[in-house]
């Protein structure tokens, strides 16, 4: 049975429209789950764990960690389908199919065996290729020349016997189509039928089925695509899909209301939106791990799980991220960005590069052109009237199109800020200390370094006033003021564990709507003047409770903010009424996003540029499509060990329902939860 002690909590999802440049994929290695190299087919439970038919047994996964088990044979398993009502795991293997009594955990589930049901003479069937949940509740276990139909009522099983290999078994519209490379039949749960006509589509071996505007559609291998109405066959023809399939050798297919999928043998992925239209590409140019794609699932969140011949590849579309690059196109790792006309630059730890603005419903690859004139690690990027200034490791440079000028500053530089009130002044955050920038025409010039203040930090603002709030990484928050002509302080003040913060390191500043603030382990403060006392930013504490580190807050151009520390990003909208905000729960790709240095920047239609380990997301923030995740508790321990040492468990998901009771005596208590969250 289930362990049923879980909690309900709800989190924000997105839904699903091809958007901005590649959706985000997140890839499995035989090394990330403890497994064979090849994965044969998926399936997903009502808790949104997915289970995977490996190589080398049954996977399960949570989101965090794998469990593993195995067929008695310990043969590689090709199948695999969920049975909800009666908590089954049905498996298919080598000369065996059977199921796994309990859906959670795998590793102590029971496993019982079908296909020792059958006569001797049947046992010999070699390996089962699929597994089909039929419209009357009985399921079609297929291997290469038969097809078992099992009814679990009765554990009575059907033999359906064929002279012809079987290249696919669909359900559709409560009828098993079964194709061979010699026809199709059609079994409609009592009588099997050969479809007339379809032995030309037959022997073009077919790789999969779905519905279309209500037609059956057949995919071939190489041939296209072919429908069944009326008692005929047909080319069918797709836009977008059918240009893709020339030259390709599909094998696998998957459907729902919302898109097609594609699974080819050696150019990886195409899926078309329904609604848009759109097709996407994905290969390993365009992150997918592996080009040979031998099964697909769509899962509850319309994302693309892709069973590969070396990894396991999971698509997601349900998200506010896009990917800019992959791991096969990236030009290292993402600092910062601005953009300017129609291009996008952005700086890495590999230089200085440009690109087109990223478009909505584009999934071309782009092909980034290098700046000339710098190199090495670029820390920020900023636009001042028709021109881009980068900070790097280098020094600063002012760059126009695709030249970088070096500018007279000592030290690499962090970033840079306009000075209020000094028309074609900015200031410039060094590695030790700031300069002072004037625009001269087209031409920067050096005022000079700013005399007395000997730190150096990219996270730094200027007030309304000009003075210059900086944060040190080690040393707390400084407040100068400059002198008339800007060369030196004439005023400076610290705030840190003994001046109004809770320690000297953890400090972040932040603008918003014109004023400083300051983000702390203890929550977000306001700030006065020197001498004045920092405040409680009592709306923003409202929306980001203090978690014991400092908050990043970037304001958008129309207000907005979004707030990030490690493995957190949220959103938070301006309203009249104040703040309205959401995190963004997508941890495997926020564990991604590079905040600590650099800089985000905004494209025109107001989607976010982020900087990542390997390039730059493009975020859209309008995904707002509510939705829950269940929050299964797994251990519950208490933290007073037994009298003989060992640990004590009042809980372990692997039991039967029960009510946990909690002694005095137990009143330290250790909890592991989990959910299925890629």
């Amino acid at each position: 049975m289930y362990a049923r002690i879980a909690f309900l909590f709800i989190f924000s999802a997105f839904a699903m429209t091809l958007r901005g440049q590649f959706p985000a994929v997140r890839n499995f290695s035989a090394a990330d789950y403890d497994g064979g190299t090849q994965n044969w087919c998926t399936a997903e439970t009502s808790l949104k764990y997915i289970i995977v038919a490996n190589n080398t047994g049954l996977m399960a996964f949570n989101g965090t960690s794998w469990d593993h088990t195995h067929v008695p044979n310990y043969t590689n398993v090709h199948a695999v389908a969920v049975d909800e009502a009666r908590e089954r795991i049905y498996v298919g293997a080598f000369e065996e199919f059977g199921y796994f009594e309990n859906v959670d955990p795998l590793r102590a589930a029971p496993y019982v065996s079908l296909s020792r049901l059958l006569p001797d003479e049947e046992r010999h069937f070699h390996d089962i290729w699929s597994i089909v949940h039929l419209a009357d509740g009985k399921l079609a276990f297929s291997s290469n020349y038969r097809v078992f139909i099992y009814d679990p009522a009765d554990s009575s099983i059907k033999i359906l016997r064929f002279t012809a290999k079987i290249t696919n078994t669909t359900e559709l519209s409560g009828r098993l189509y079964i194709s061979t490379l010699t026809h199709i039949s059609e079994y409609d749960g009592s009588r099997l039928r050969i479809l007339p006509g379809s032995e030309d589509i037959g022997t073009r071996n077919v790789a999969g089925a779905f519905l279309d505007r209500g037609k059956v559609v057949f995919a071939t291998r190489s041939h296209g695509f072919y429908t069944y109405t009326s008692g005929q066959f047909a080319q069918y023809h797709i836009p977008g899909l059918s240009e893709f399939t020339a030259g390709k050798r599909i094998f696998c297919t998957a459907a729902n209301e919302s898109m097609i999928v594609l699974g080819t043998v050696s150019h990886g992925v195409a899926i078309l939106d329904r609604e848009t239209k759109k097709v996407c590409h994905l290969d390993r140019t365009t992150g997918l791990r592996n080009n040979t794609v031998l099964s697909l699932m769509i899962d509850a969140d319309n994302n693309v799980w892709a069973c590969l011949d070396n990894g396991l590849s999971y698509i997601i579309f349900d998200s506010p991220f896009r990917s800019i690059f992959t791991a096969e196109t990236s030009v290292g790792t993402g600092y910062a960005s601005a953009s300017l006309d129609d291009r996008l630059y952005i700086g890495t730890n590999q230089g200085l590069y440009h690109i087109a603005l990223p478009q909505n419903h584009s999934d071309s690859p782009f092909t980034p052109a290098e700046v000339r004139g710098v190199s090495g690690q670029i820390w920020g990027l900023a636009e001042f009237d028709g021109t881009i200034l980068c900070g790097a490791d280098a020094g600063a440079f002012a760059v126009e199109g695709d030249v970088a000028t070096r500018l007279d500053v000592p030290y690499g530089t962090w970033g840079f800020r306009a000075l209020p009130g000094r028309p074609g002044y900015i200031i410039a955050s060094l590695y030790e200390g700031f300069a002072v920038l004037h625009r001269n025409g087209s031409t920067f010039e050096t005022i000079g370094v700013v005399k007395g203040i000997d730190v150096g930090t990219c996270n730094f603002e200027v007030d309304a006033d000009g003075s210059i709030w900086v944060s040190h990484w080690l040393q707390g928050v400084y407040h100068f003021s400059l002198s008339p002509d800007l060369r030196s302080v004439d005023r400076k003040e610290v705030y840190n564990a003994g001046n109004q913060l809770p320690a000297d390191d953890n400090n972040l500043v932040a603008k918003i709507n014109g004023k400083i603030y300051i983000s702390s382990a203890d929550g977000i403060h306001t700030t006065a003047g020197f001498g004045g006392r920092l405040g409680d930013a009592t709306e923003l504490n409202r929306v980001w409770p203090p978690e014991g580190i400092a908050l990043r807050l970037i304001e958008t151009p129309s207000g907005d903010l979004w707030a990030s520390r490690p493995n957190f990003l949220s959103y938070a909208r301006h309203t009249a009424g104040g703040y309205s905000a959401r995190e963004i729960h997508y941890l495997s790709t926020v564990k991604r996003l590079q905040v600590i240095l650099g800089n985000f920047s905004f494209l025109p239609d107001g989607r976010t540029v982020m900087n990542q380990d390997e390039g730059f997301y493009v975020v859209d923030s309008d995904y707002t499509r509510p939705g829950s995740r269940q929050v299964c508790i797994d251990i519950i321990r208490s933290m007073a060990s037994k009298k003989d040492g060992s640990e004590q468990f009042l809980y372990n998901k692997s039991e039967e329902d029960k009510i946990v009771e909690i002694k005095r005596e137990d009143n330290s208590i250790y909890f592991e939860y989990s959910t299925a969250q890629y």
